[in-house]
Formats: structure tokens, C-alpha cells, sequence
């Protein structure tokens, strides 16, 4: 305990994070209570410390100190609900709207993606829209504060959710965006531009700038895609191939703006800054000047929750140096985070953030000791191995959430890093050169060549790492509680190291007991497994039973593209390997001749009916009775009530207008839209003792109210 109170800001941090968690995952409304302890706990520390000062003793210490965390924790929580974006409950036609840009646009093929602020209706704050533009031209581009007129249909973000995948809704609700919108280029006309967010635009256009210079010098659209990515954290030209190559090398870090290119930029900045502000009387200009250089590449960068990490700790770092006060680095890491937190607590949530902060600290914590286990008396040698610590070190830091988040591991990646983090940094400060030489043409040209060069070497080497067998160990699955179990060994190997491995070997029998134990249990429980499932989907019927590691394929849409994007994460999350056909499965399927198709399955306990037909009719003698019905298609009204006279638990519909169909004709049965509420999944474990519907989170508002 006394040394966690050498880190005050830490201690705070952590009850602000889990205030923010309570938020996020409580399922039911309770902000006014907390509303009504925060402002008790801010009064009562108004009253004993500042009206009565009150002195605590040895004994009251904890108290307060536990009165305080709570006081935080309700900050936390009153913060990220006000953050919370407008919710909308329908779609809204807008018959001529005015979007004012908040973002540089983005561009992915023949689409332009951009966030602007729109005025809906009855709302009194203009609502955060993203806006999809096709452009097949190439020609459409907007800075921060750029305005246009659009007609058309702003929609709720209802995107398909699917178990073990990527949820969109929640991507968009973190992000604050309250809409989204598909429009043409022609469908929108620019008007004049706002002074609205007038630093972010002089920022990207100043970015605008740099890249036409790097992409006048470029031999190819490769290069410049790189060098704008390593240079300006632009990474809209970068290809599906170079990103591949990069991810399965473990280099991609490097494309990323982060502390690596922010540390470049200070020390530059301060060599220049030092030969300039010589003479004492102007020494006080380079503290100002270094914090303006700093945040105005964070801004060129487009500030990236690495940037803002790295800016904000180099801010706090420099504010000490110059007032002489020594801190210590953990409580200036802690800072940092506690202030991007305050100013957007979503940012908990970006795999950025925690990438970052988990890379930072496991650095600090671990290089030195592991640097320690070895010194080579060569100097060359020397900095190698320094350089593969920290790689080892960051590494060991980002395992756990890079494995959870993204399902593989870059085995070769203290190779990569050997070559990689030494040539980036000489990539950057070759291309700072070049950048700042461009008035003079024709010496940038040969700076340029010189920064070409390193990224051609950096491309091949990365291609020839990634194109090696068993660079990547893939279909890594582990749960939340498995990420605290290794950030758990993390932290007792770290102790270990500074310790003695020997006489504290027994701390690190728990965390691998526990992480035995999980592992054991996943095995099991995907042994015993069963599971039937209807996928969320735009249009077509996605189903399928899996029964331990077999699955087999009930309805599938044709696309395989389409079926493969549904399926992959389900099948990847739950352990499934193999298929089995509906014979094995014993699903009774009509022949594809009848006049309607459907298929029927006793599974996890349940009788189970798929219903794909649409205009035929259904004799009473024929409406076969089941627990679960899925209508694949809604059949006609006839058949349809006939289908729903059976007695019948649920009805899985694919769409708003099938749910409302099954609505006016049954209101008393329950109606599972997978539009609306994710995939329907029923799963059942040893046997048939714990049957459950599993509700897929939409991470939409719900069910919090609208605000």
C-alpha cells in the first residue's frame, strides 16, 4: 500500500475507469441517484475539509480516502452518460439539410466517408451524422468546417450484430455519432464554409499540404502510401495487401502515428530550439514553442488516441521540467489518461487507447529488468539487445488485448522489430528533412530519394518477414477474464524480475492455476455444446446448429463472400472446425419441389420450425406445431395465422416489417427481431439442464432512455 501511494493520480484513474465501466454495462438507469451521492460526497467534503478543516487521523484516513474513490466513481459514471450521443427512435427525412464537417473525410474506393453535425427536428443539439458518399470521380474532399446541402433520409444505426463479431452500433454510439446516411455526389452541393472547428481545418489543410509534396516526389502509389502513413498517420491510400503484410510482420505499429513519431518530432524540435534561443533572455520562448510544435502535429496527425497519449505525457513531463519538479513517470502516465477520459470517455473503449497505454507502461515496467538479464559488452550488440527489450516489453504488455481484439500474434516479431524500429526512426527523420527542404526543390528531390529509398526497405523486408511460414499464429480466442488473468501474470513476472525469480517463483502458481482452469473449462464447455443460431443479416436467412465442434449449415445466403463475413466469428468464437450434414443433424427438410420450403429440428431442447415459403396455402392439418419459429420469409396472412394458431414461444423474424406483420396478428407471443436485437442464438450445455436465449448486445441506446 505505501507504494501505490507514491501514485496518487493512478488510484483516482482507476475508480474514474470504473465508474465509466458501471455506466457502460449497467442495465438499468441510475443516474439520478448517483446524480444525488456525487453532489452529497462533493458537499461533504466541502463542509469537513474546507468549512470545518477537519484534520483526519491514522484512522480516518481510509475512510476519506474511500469517500474520495467513490466521489470519483460517480464522476466517472455522471460523465460518460452526459456524453452520451442523441438517440433517434426513427428514421428522419430532411427535406434540406445543412451538415457542417467535423473530420477530415475519409476515403476507401469509390466511397467517401464523413462526419458532419446535421440540425434534426426536434432536437435542440445538431446530432453527429456519418455521412457515405459514393464518388466514383475521386474528386470529392472535405476539411473541418466545409458545409453542403443534402435531401434526403438520415437513419438510426442499425447495423447486423453476430455473436464473437465486430458490432458496429456500438463502434458508431462510442464514436458519439447519433445517424447514418448514404447519399450520391450528385446528391450533395458544397456551400461556403463555416469558421466552425477553424484549428482542426487549418491543421488538416496544412496536412493537405505535406501530402501533395510527399505524392509529387513519390515513384509510385505504394511509396507515398507509406511515407504519408509513417510521416501524417494518413492511411487512407494504404491497400488491403500492404496492411496484411505489415499486421502478419508485426510492424504495424509503425504505421500508426504514436509516441515513437511524437518522441521524433520533440527532439528535433529541441535541437533546433536549443541553437536558436541561446541567450538567456529568450530561453523562456522554447518551453511555448515546444508544446505549439508538439500539438500542432498531434492536430496534423489527426489525434489519434496514441498521439494524445504521447503529447499529453510529454506535456505534463515538460510543465514539471520547467517548473523543477521531479514526478514520477506512472503518476504522469495516469495524468494523461485522466484527462483524455474526462474530455471523452469513450476513449476507454478504442483499441487504440488501451493498445497504447498498455505498450507504455509494460515498457517502463519491464525493459530495464529485461535489459538486465543480458549485457553484451559490444557496444553494437548492446543496443540490439536494448531494442529487442523493449520489444519484448511491449509485446508482453499488448498480448493479451491484441490476441483478444484481433485473434492472432505476430510470432516473428523481435526479428521484425530489430529492423523495423531503428529504420522507422531514420524513415522519420529523413522525411522531416525532406518536408522541410521542399523550398529548395532540388536538394528536397534528393532528400527525397533518401526517404524513398528507406521506405522501399522497409516494404521489402516486411513482405519478405510476413510471406515467412508461421509468421502469425492464428484463431487465437480468449476471453475478458483470461486478458486479467495475463495482465495478472504480467504484473507478478514484472515484480519477479526486480525481486528474485527464485523466492517469489510461488506468486505465479495462482495466475497459471487460473488460467489452466479457463482454458480447461472452454474446452469443455465447446465439448458440450448446443447451440442453434439465425444469424442477423441485411436480407437473406443465415442458420445453422452446432453441436460441440460440428456445426451444420440449415440456410446460408449464396453469396459465399456474404456467408463467410456472417459466419467466421461465430464459428471461430465457439471453437467450431467441422460440418456435418442435415441428415446427421436429423433435420427434416421438405423436398425442393413442394410449393413451400421449410425445415424442422428437435435441438437444444426445443422444436424448432424454419419457414421459407410465401404465397401458398397451408391446410389446418398441415401447420406443424413447434417452441421456436423462424420466418425466413413471411409467408401470406392466411398462412401465416394459421402458423401462429399452434402454441409457439417465440417467432424470429428477419426484418421490421415481418415483426410488425407477426405483431398485428399476435401481440401476446414474443417477436425477436434480428434487425433490431442481433442474431437469435439458444444454446443449451450438458445435455438439456440449462437452456437459455441469448441476447446478442446491439450496443444501441437501449435500454437507456432517449435523451
Amino acid at each position: 500500500m505505501k507504494e501505490l501511494n507514491q501514485f496518487p493520480l493512478a488510484r483516482i484513474l482507476v475508480f474514474l475507469i470504473a465508474g465509466i465501466l458501471l455506466c457502460e454495462y449497467l442495465p438499468v438507469n441510475i443516474s439520478f441517484p448517483v446524480m444525488i451521492a456525487a453532489v452529497a460526497l462533493l458537499m461533504a467534503f466541502i463542509v469537513l475539509f474546507w468549512i470545518a478543516d477537519y484534520r483526519p487521523g491514522v484512522t480516518m484516513h481510509r475512510f476519506t480516502g474511500f469517500l474520495l474513490a467513490m466521489l470519483f466513481c460517480c464522476a466517472g459514471f455522471l460523465r460518460h452518460e452526459q456524453c452520451q450521443p442523441v438517440a433517434l427512435q426513427k428514421d428522419v427525412f430532411i427535406e434540406s439539410g445543412v451538415a457542417t464537417v467535423c473530420e477530415s473525410s475519409q476515403r476507401k474506393g469509390g466511397r467517401v466517408k464523413v462526419v458532419a453535425q446535421v440540425v434534426v427536428n426536434d432536437f435542440e443539439k445538431p446530432l453527429d451524422v456519418l455521412f457515405q458518399i459514393r464518388d466514383s470521380g475521386g474528386q470529392l474532399r472535405f476539411l473541418p468546417g466545409d458545409r453542403f446541402v443534402f435531401k434526403g433520409s438520415v437513419r438510426r444505426p442499425s447495423f447486423p450484430v453476430n455473436p464473437g463479431g465486430f458490432d458496429y452500433n456500438t463502434f458508431l454510439r462510442r464514436k458519439h455519432i447519433s445517424a447514418v446516411a448514404y447519399f450520391k455526389n450528385s446528391s450533395v452541393d458544397s456551400v461556403t464554409p463555416s469558421n466552425r472547428f477553424l484549428f482542426r481545418r487549418k491543421a488538416a489543410a496544412m496536412r493537405n499540404v505535406l501530402l501533395q509534396k510527399l505524392l509529387h516526389e513519390a515513384p509510385d502509389t505504394l511509396h507515398f502510401a507509406l511515407g504519408a502513413a509513417l510521416l501524417t498517420g494518413y492511411d487512407d491510400a494504404i491497400g488491403k495487401e500492404s496492411r496484411e503484410a505489415f499486421s502478419r510482420a508485426g510492424a504495424m505499429h509503425v504505421l500508426c502515428v504514436s509516441g515513437l513519431h511524437v518522441g521524433v518530432i520533440f527532439l528535433i524540435l529541441n535541437v533546433i530550439l536549443k541553437a536558436l534561443l541561446r541567450r538567456k533572455s529568450m530561453r523562456w520562448m522554447r518551453f511555448p514553442m515546444l508544446l505549439a510544435g508538439i500539438w500542432t502535429y498531434a492536430f496534423i496527425t489527426g489525434l489519434s488516441p496514441s498521439v494524445m497519449r504521447a503529447s499529453v505525457m510529454l506535456t505534463f513531463v515538460l510543465t514539471g521540467t520547467e517548473l523543477n519538479r521531479i514526478t514520477s513517470v506512472y503518476n504522469s502516465i495516469a495524468a494523461s489518461a485522466l484527462l483524455l477520459l474526462l474530455y471523452n470517455p469513450a476513449l476507454i473503449f478504442a483499441i487504440g487507447f488501451q493498445l497504447s497505454y498498455a505498450a507504455v507502461i509494460a515498457i517502463i515496467a519491464m525493459q530495464k529488468p529485461i535489459s538486465a538479464l543480458i549485457v553484451p559488452k559490444n557496444k553494437i550488440l548492446r543496443k540490439g539487445w536494448d531494442i529487442t527489450a523493449v520489444s519484448v516489453a511491449a509485446q508482453a504488455g499488448t498480448f493479451a488485448p491484441a490476441a483478444f481484439y484481433f485473434h492472432s500474434f505476430p510470432a516473428l516479431f523481435l526479428v521484425t522489430n530489430l529492423v523495423v524500429i531503428p529504420l522507422a526512426s531514420l524513415i522519420l527523420y529523413s522525411g522531416i528533412v525532406f518536408l522541410a527542404l521542399s523550398p529548395l526543390p532540388v536538394i528536397a528531390h534528393y532528400a527525397s530519394v533518401v526517404f524513398y529509398f528507406l521506405v522501399d526497405i522497409l516494404c521489402y523486408f516486411t513482405d519478405a518477414v510476413a510471406t515467412l511460414p508461421f509468421s502469425v499464429v492464428s484463431n487465437i480466442v480468449i476471453s475478458p477474464s483470461q486478458v486479467f488473468i495475463l495482465f495478472w501474470l504480467m504484473g507478478v513476472i514484472t515484480f519477479m524480475l526486480y525481486n528474485g525469480v527464485k523466492k517469489n517463483l510461488r506468486l505465479i502458481l495462482i495466475p497459471l492455476a487460473l488460467l489452466t482452469l479457463t482454458i480447461g473449462l472452454r474446452f469443455i464447455k465447446i465439448q458440450l455444446q448446443q447451440r442453434f443460431i439465425v444469424y442477423s443479416t441485411w436480407n437473406d436467412l443465415a442458420a445453422e446448429a452446432i453441436q460441440g465442434r460440428q456445426s451444420c449449415t440449415l440456410f446460408m445466403p449464396t453469396d459465399s463472400v456474404s456467408s463467410t463475413y456472417t459466419t467466421s466469428s461465430t464459428r471461430l468464437t465457439y471453437g467450431i472446425n467441422d460440418k456435418i450434414s442435415q441428415q446427421e443433424c436429423a433435420v427434416i427438410a421438405t423436398a425442393s419441389g413442394s410449393p413451400y420450403k421449410t425445415a424442422s429440428l428437435f435441438w437444444a431442447g426445443k422444436r424448432i420450425l424454419i419457414w421459407m415459403g410465401e404465397e401458398c396455402v397451408l391446410d389446418d392439418c398441415r401447420v406443424p406445431g413447434c417452441d421456436i419459429l423462424v420466418l425466413g420469409k413471411c409467408p401470406h396472412v392466411n398462412d401465416l395465422e394459421k402458423l401462429l394458431q399452434s402454441p409457439c414461444e417465440t417467432v424470429v423474424c428477419l426484418n421490421n416489417k415481418d415483426a410488425r406483420c407477426v405483431k398485428q396478428l399476435r401481440s401476446d407471443i414474443p417477436v425477436w427481431n434480428t434487425r433490431e436485437k442481433g442474431a437469435f442464438m439458444l444454446s443449451s450445455y450438458f445435455g438439456l439442464s440449462l437452456q437459455r436465449t441469448i441476447s446478442i448486445k446491439t450496443g444501441r441506446w437501449s435500454p437507456k432512455p432517449p435523451r
